[in-house]
């Protein structure tokens, strides 16, 4: 006899991540709808990344960058020979400036006691 065929109801609901994520339940609510998971009353289908993420305690990061990946990059991924994320760029700092007595005598005459003052100030020196 074919499943479809007879009218009882079905003995699970499926529910989508995105509704569990979004839907306004109390936390009681929210209780009895982990429970229902866990019993199979409720199946999860297409979980969100958060919860994926969440439930193999991995970053969000991480997921959506193995997501971008195809079946070779995933097997070179996984056998240690490519990073899943490329590591970040090097960046190169300026010099530190330098700034000689004579310069800052310049500057001083430049923009005048008061406000050289008022800046030192609000520096806080």
């Amino acid at each position: 006899m074919d499943y479809l065929s007879h009218a009882s109801k079905p003995p699970f609901k499926l529910v989508t991540g995105q509704h569990i994520a979004h839907a306004q339940r109390t936390k009681y609510g929210r209780a009895f709808l982990a429970a229902d998971l866990h019993v199979g009353r409720f199946i999860l289908v297409h979980p969100t990344v958060l919860q994926c993420a969440a439930l193999c305690r991995v970053n969000p990061s991480y997921v959506h960058a193995a997501l971008r990946k195809d079946n070779e990059e995933r097997e070179r991924v996984l056998a240690g020979l490519d990073p899943l994320v490329a590591p970040p760029m090097r960046t190169v700092s300026a010099p530190p400036l330098v700034v000689t007595d004579n310069e800052f005598v310049d500057l001083a005459h430049l923009v005048g006691a008061d406000r050289w003052l008022m800046a030192g100030a609000s520096a806080g020196i």
